[in-house]
């Protein structure tokens, strides 16, 4: 998957619920980190219980003796949820497009020309 993306900046990778999956491999892959500066993981479920998964899957990355030193701090994980209160509540496509998404994490707007979306 990853030898379909050009290098960039950044690269963000957008799931919900148990789409979460796929990008657990990428996490642990080193070229990961060799064709991007900085990842962001988007993780939405309905319920904050089910975004334990992805929490403890960023939490895992820099003990991991392949890609640890590799992570520290370029990967960001950002959780949202559809139906439970919680402070990033909502669609991350209307989160992206309200620009509540840019303004949590501080950061520059999506740019074609650096960055890459999964």
């Amino acid at each position: 998957v990853l030898d379909a993306l050009t290098p960039a900046k950044r690269v963000f990778m957008i799931s919900t619920g148990t789409g979460i999956a796929p990008f657990a491999s990428l996490l642990r892959d080193p070229d990961t980190y060799e064709k991007f500066d900085q990842v962001i993981l988007t993780h939405t479920c309905r319920d904050n219980a089910e975004l334990t998964y992805g929490q403890e899957l960023v939490a895992a990355l820099e003990s991991d003796p392949l890609i640890g030193e590799l992570t520290g701090g370029r990967v960001t994980l950002y959780n949202s949820t559809t139906r439970e209160e919680s402070a990033r509540m909502g669609r991350i496509t209307a989160l992206i497009g309200s620009g509540k998404f840019y303004t949590d994490l501080g950061i520059d707007k999506l740019n074609p020309e650096t960055d890459r979306i999964m």
